[in-house]
């Protein structure tokens, strides 16, 4: 029986040296990974505000653009589902808009979500992320070239609620099955949720939230070639239609995608420049 014990001291002990064995610097995880962003990324961000685990996906949207910078991950907060409280409700998110999206990609848990749209998926479900798993995607995208460069400029007038963008698109490379999505979003908006620990947060601050969407539910096709001049289209939306929605707490958001290539590119501007 001593023996016996003697034997697993001792393998106990050199387990104990293999734990502890120095990681060679080179190989160590100090951080977050150092480069400068080629393009931007799109983070649609699958929630509801009955949703437990949301606020912490909510949290790393917020710490990648603490990381990366919000000009390069910019992320849009699609409410939809049955964690959702509707916005006809007067208290809820959620659009019907919203809840199409969430039909279309399979989205059954929360949260889930979408980095530059994976690109390359047989069944649209396969491209949902488990919030956890975006700051790893988000990396890959951010260093890919782009193969659209963006400008977004808009105009509000303040006095009729009128809003006028200008979406100017340059192909890097041709680009036959592209789409171009122009949304509307709003940042700061107070309103239930459902928190980690169980409790309900009634002030709890929604960020970049889908308001509504400017070009139809899939945007519009657009076809480029690399020789083609600066594509400019322009859009208008009457804001003061929505008297609770705070302009200066607005953006627009416009990307170009494709299935095969996912978010090709994607850029946020104000509504109040």
């Amino acid at each position: 029986m001593q023996t016996l014990y003697k034997w697993l001291l001792l393998i106990l002990v050199l387990l104990g040296f293999c734990a502890c064995e120095e990681v060679d610097e080179a190989d160590r995880f100090t951080g977050p990974v150092e480069f400068v962003p080629k393009k931007n990324v799109l983070i649609e961000d699958f929630t509801g505000q009955r949703c437990l685990n949301c606020p912490l996906a909510a949290d790393a949207v917020h710490a990648m653009q603490a990381t990366y910078g919000a000009e390069h991950v910019i992320a849009v907060a699609i409410h939809g589902g049955s964690l959702s409280l509707p916005a006809s409700s007067g208290a809820g998110l959620a659009l019907p808009e919203g809840e199409t999206y969430h039909t279309f990609w399979g989205v059954s848990s929360w949260p889930k979500g979408l980095v530059d749209r994976g690109g390359g998926w047989s069944t649209p479900s396969e491209a949902l992320l488990e919030y956890t798993s975006w700051s790893a995607a988000a990396v890959k995208r951010l260093q890919v070239a782009p193969a659209v460069d963006m400008t977004l400029n808009n105009t509000y007038e303040a006095e009729t609620g009128q809003l006028t963008m200008q979406v100017d698109i340059k192909a890097n490379q041709p680009i036959a099955d592209g789409y171009l999505q122009v949304w509307l979003t709003e940042s700061g908006i107070k309103a239930y949720q459902t928190m980690p620990d169980g409790s309900h947060n009634r002030e709890y601050v929604h960020d970049h939230v889908l308001r509504a969407i400017v070009n139809g539910q899939w945007g519009e096709p657009v076809a480029l070639n690399a020789t083609d001049a600066t594509h400019t289209i322009s859009y208008t939306y009457a804001l003061g239609d929505h008297p609770t929605w705070k302009a200066s707490k607005m953006a627009v958001v416009a990307f170009v995608y494709s299935k095969t290539g996912g978010v090709l590119q994607v850029i946020d501007s104000p509504v109040v420049q």
